[in-house]
């Protein structure tokens, strides 16, 4: 009774695994585009958002509300995703150490511990990452770094708003070099 429950168990795990593997290499390079792209307008809706704060005219509440939500509506798909994929492999590590513990408690029938060694053994060797395109994982260190790259952006785009937005005079015109070498 034990033993077909346990087979089942390590079958219906291997089944799941594969099916998570096969949705994790489809959905690789569409998530690495959407990730970027998110990144990319939450940083430009940030910086929105600062100059609209830093804005030396008095804004709208209209302007600040959705200077707002476009940072919301940005990072709102990057929230659950790495949340669930957390949870996700935090589950999967669970699962191990489940395992162990059953196996320690099985250790005097030997055709039940070695199934369960053998189940230990495939948990150990396969192992899910959840990535886009291998460069990057999704679980909670995404928001983490994304973070620290839009902190680093900002202080950028905001050190350099007033050289951006002017274009400096030239006071005496440019010359080129090749009329200085033909005279």
């Amino acid at each position: 009774m034990i033993m077909s429950r346990l087979i089942f168990l390590r079958q219906a795990h291997r089944t799941l695994y594969e099916i998570t593997y096969s949705i994790t290499e489809f959905y690789s390079w569409p998530i690495l585009f959407a990730i970027t792209g998110c990144c990319t307008r939450l940083i430009l809706s940030l910086y929105y958002l600062i100059m609209v704060i830093m804005s030396v005219k008095a804004a709208s509440v209209t302007r600040y509300i959705l200077a707002f939500l476009w940072v919301i509506v940005f990072i709102f798909p990057i929230i659950p995703l790495t949340g669930f994929v957390t949870r996700i492999s935090t589950e999967i590590k669970r699962t191990g150490d489940v395992v162990n513990r059953i196996m320690n408690k099985y250790s005097t029938q030997i055709k039940i511990h070695y199934e369960l060694e053998q189940f230990s053994i495939e948990l150990l060797h396969r192992k899910l990452r959840f990535t886009a395109c291998g460069l990057f994982s999704l679980d909670g260190g995404l928001v983490t770094s994304m973070t620290s790259t839009m902190i680093t952006y900002m202080i950028i785009l905001v050190q350099f708003k007033d050289s951006i937005l002017t274009v400096p005079t030239p006071t005496t015109p440019p010359t080129s070099t090749h009329n200085m070498m033909c005279t």
